[in-house]
């Protein structure tokens, strides 16, 4: 019981510092647009491909090392 309180409780740590980075990244988007700057193709898909990639909470393993590939 003990064990999955504290996945919770670092899950949570690692979500919320995970979503700040994101609002952080945001606000920076946004002063760019606000101040004129132009912001190119491959920069827009850098921002764009970090506010929207997926984010493991940790509590469920993503990894497919269990499933196996029949040819």
């Amino acid at each position: 019981m003990i064990r999955i309180i504290i996945k919770i409780i670092v899950s949570s740590q690692h979500m919320s510092m995970e979503y700040e980075q994101k609002a952080a990244l945001i606000r920076f988007y946004q002063a760019l647009i606000q101040d004129g700057k132009e912001v190119d193709r491959e920069e827009k898909l850098i921002i764009f491909n970090a506010l929207f990639r997926k984010t493991d909470t940790g509590l469920i393993k993503s990894d497919n090392s269990g499933l196996t590939q029949k040819s």
